[in-house]
């Protein structure tokens, strides 16, 4: 017998025995569980980011509100959207949210930004946002997503925009999304492309390759560093790829991703990863080559010309570089203001009724950034300027 400290009297497991053995022995211990007292005492469980901090990658999972804009010079615009119960129980979820993001009207890939706010003269105006939050939902800047998951309720919610000036510029949107993890999304990727092998994806390059050879480049345009996973959409028709995991990361606020080389758009599964540029890393890790020449036999060999060895060392003296590989764009956010103002409503039936302070006050209240009661509906989110 051994005593632990923290927890109560404990005893050494005996032989192993069939449950059942040990109904039919009164004798042996009975099996009992005691908390963990080196727990922490804040209660988060089931946090959907990885351990290292790294960010979930935002996956589209179904529209609730489809693309939407405001009216010209209308400073009070209202939206009904209905929570149907199956989406109330995928909600339950730690890792699925409601995603309400904004962007440009004319952006393809429909990358999070919200109406800068503008001076008289018509120039956005960057800055901080001293107070930026619906239902303590942080939103760090304009161009992250705000998630509102925990103010929405089942059935109808009412979503209130309040502007100071015009923002026909942009279109909003309301999806339910999943978040994964990014070796998840990158396992996905591995999984739906394995039936590739080197030589399917060398002759996909040779019918790129001009007599006098191919150049593919073993360096990622956004990291500056060889690539560990090289990719490229299948709407891409060039030999350079891109290390899936910083791209990822760096354009999880889209909708769509662009290829930044030649600005093809293109879903998540229309994203192919290249063994055959792999297995060129794979051969050069030795020598750290940064540019290979394919020719047209199939064969290929290092090339190093003046300018990768230039790129090669201003990369080893920088840093940037390595902000970029681990957190994507989310080091080069600037936070800025917004003009706009944003408000869900919970609308609830009649027949409940909301209790604060231990007196019943009615079936529906509003809640304003105070706090103070402003009558007819529950508003379950402060008004925030973003």
């Amino acid at each position: 017998m051994m005593q632990s400290p923290g927890y109560p009297q404990m005893y050494r497991a005996g032989a192993p025995v069939l449950y059942g053995q040990v109904q039919q022995h009164p004798q042996h211990q009975q099996v009992v569980s005691y908390p963990n007292p080196n727990a922490p005492p804040d209660g988060r469980y089931n946090v959907p980011y990885a351990p290292d901090g790294m960010p979930p990658v935002i996956l589209p999972k179904e529209v609730i509100m489809r693309p939407f804009g405001l009216e010209h010079n209308m400073n009070h615009h209202t939206f009904t959207f209905n929570l149907r119960p199956e989406i109330m129980q995928q909600l339950q979820s730690p890792f699925i949210d409601i995603q309400l993001k904004s962007f440009h009207k004319d952006d393809k890939k429909m990358a999070t930004q919200w109406p800068p706010k503008q001076s008289p003269n018509g120039q956005s105006v960057p800055g901080s946002i001293p107070e930026c939050s619906i239902q303590m939902l942080p939103i760090p800047d304009l161009s992250r997503s705000l998630f509102i998951k925990q103010v929405a309720v089942p059935g109808p919610n009412t979503i209130e925009f309040n502007v100071n000036q015009c923002v026909c510029s942009h279109s909003f949107i309301m999806q339910l999304v999943v978040r994964q993890p990014l070796s998840k999304v990158t396992q996905d990727v591995f999984g739906r492309t394995q039936g590739c092998t080197p030589e399917i994806c060398r002759d996909k390059l040779l019918k790129l390759a001009p007599p006098t050879g191919l150049r593919v480049p073993l360096v990622c345009e956004l990291t500056h560093r060889r690539m560990s996973i090289p990719a490229r959409s299948m709407r891409c028709a060039h030999a350079a790829c891109f290390d899936l995991e910083p791209f990822i990361v760096q354009q999880n606020e889209n909708s769509l991703y662009e290829c930044h080389m030649c600005r093809a758009i293109f879903q998540l599964n229309e994203v192919e990863i290249d063994y055959f540029v792999g297995k060129m890393l794979r051969e050069t890790t030795g020598n750290q080559a940064t540019e290979m020449l394919l020719e047209m036999n199939g064969e290929y060999r290092p090339i190093d010309s003046e300018m990768n060895c230039r790129k090669r060392s201003n990369d080893e003296n920088g840093e940037e570089s390595n902000k970029i590989e681990k957190h994507g764009a989310y080091s080069l956010f600037v936070p800025q203001c917004s003009s706009l103002v944003v408000v869900v409503v919970c609308t609830f039936g009649a027949a409940a009724a909301v209790e604060e302070n231990g007196k019943e006050r009615g079936a529906e209240k509003t809640y304003s950034t105070d706090g103070a009661m402003d009558g007819g509906r529950i508003k379950l989110a402060r008004h925030t300027a973003i």
